[in-house]
């Protein structure tokens, strides 16, 4: 007799948030996805520029586990570093446009991050703490990048691959928490969470009814 097939079931693997997206590029493709800066993308559209971003947060000496800060303000790449988290295991430290110096330096710091994507708006603060995070290896900015040893987006992306990198478990996502009278501080995430962390809700929005 042969051997006895198993009928798969659901599993930790199967239910992955990382790999929601490529299914939907799959099946749906063509199907708007996301609404962002007046730009929509398709879900197959929206995937391939995750993968770019995943693929080159790997490729910058990430592993799972690593971390890398967002200072970003409701962006398209803010929603596909959610995504790229998601994706390859990261931890994502999303922080505020708005934090000062101390409380930036102090966030950067504790949480161990590794690579910061960031808002131009950034630079000029980012250039009074650097010396205070030697942990950091790698900072990347969206749009202009005029300081020297930070990477454009763009180039950091550019010759990334559009493939799926290696799905991994489910990350965890961290948030600071910035009402407290004191120092902020980090907040570990089940990514459970990420879908009502990432939508941005102001120039991004998840297309409705998509």
């Amino acid at each position: 007799m042969g051997q006895e097939q198993r009928t798969p079931t659901l599993g930790q693997a199967s239910l992955n948030i990382g790999g929601l997206l490529p299914r939907h590029a799959r099946y749906r493709g063509n199907h708007p996805a996301l609404v962002a800066s007046g730009r929509t993308l398709t879900y197959r559209e929206l995937n391939s520029y995750v993968n770019r971003l995943a693929n080159a947060l790997l490729a910058a000496g990430l592993k799972k586990g690593d971390k890398f800060a967002t200072v970003l303000p409701n962006c398209l790449e803010l929603m596909a570093s959610y995504w790229a988290a998601a994706k390859t295991g990261l931890v994502i430290v999303p922080l505020s446009t708005l934090l000062q110096a101390s409380g930036l330096q102090t966030l950067l710091r504790d949480s161990d991050t590794r690579l910061v994507l960031g808002d131009p708006g950034f630079t000029e603060i980012f250039g009074r703490i650097r010396q205070e995070l030697p942990q950091i290896e790698t900072t990347v900015m969206v749009g202009d990048a005029p300081s020297y040893g930070v990477v454009p987006f763009e180039r950091f992306v550019g010759e990334s691959s559009a493939a799926e990198p290696p799905i991994r478990n489910l990350p965890a996502t961290t948030s600071s928490t910035s009402c407290t009278p004191r120092e902020p501080r980090d907040c570990p995430r089940a990514s459970c969470t990420l879908i009502s962390c990432a939508p941005c809700t102001a120039r991004c929005s998840l297309t409705p009814g998509a």
